[in-house]
């Protein structure tokens, strides 16, 4: 009479190959996760990077001139408000009025005139071109000079996600 049925061979095979295609599938699935999570970070570094950036570039670009009380790590800016002018805060300034506004990082943020604009920043450097030095980029200066005025302010980032790569924006010049 013949047996219907799995040996106890077929059945120790069967399990070692089931688990070996669970392993292989927790496995891919582990490396998937960690890729997802790692791109989350990428993203939001260069999330935080462009927020920065244009931040900074568009107030640059607004101001009458940098104040002397800038240095390396905190900028100091003076605008004049146009029609429908807002700060760095997004408070709606009235029109032709002097404000001014002040970067700097504390605490990983990026702070203007004090309140925090965004996390994650590690450090924030500036430096300053005078309109004599445009000709010889060597001369740029952390601190601005009371004679000439500055006509570009160049700015390193570092991001807390980015693992320590430094970014470098040129701010073009004043109006």
């Amino acid at each position: 009479m013949k047996q219907h049925g799995f040996t106890l061979t077929e059945l120790l095979l069967s399990l070692v190959l089931g688990s070996f295609i669970l392993l292989m599938v927790s496995l891919l699935l582990v490396s998937s996760t960690q890729t997802w999570r790692y791109q989350q970070l990428i993203d939001r570094d260069q999330e935080a990077l462009r927020f920065v950036v244009e931040r900074l570039r568009s107030s640059v670009r607004q101001a009458q001139g940098v104040e002397l009380t800038s240095n390396e790590f905190e900028l100091f800016l003076t605008l004049q408000s146009g029609e429908g002018a807002r700060n760095c805060l997004g408070q709606l300034q009235s029109e032709n009025q002097i404000y001014h506004e002040h970067y700097a990082v504390e605490q990983d943020q990026l702070r203007c005139n004090g309140q925090a604009l965004i996390q994650g920043i590690t450090s924030l450097n500036f430096a300053y071109v005078h309109s004599e030095s445009l000709e010889d980029l060597s001369k740029i200066e952390s601190v601005p000079s009371c004679c000439d005025p500055i006509v570009m302010v160049l700015f390193d980032l570092d991001l807390m996600w980015s693992e320590g790569h430094r970014f470098t924006a040129t701010l073009r010049e004043f109006p």
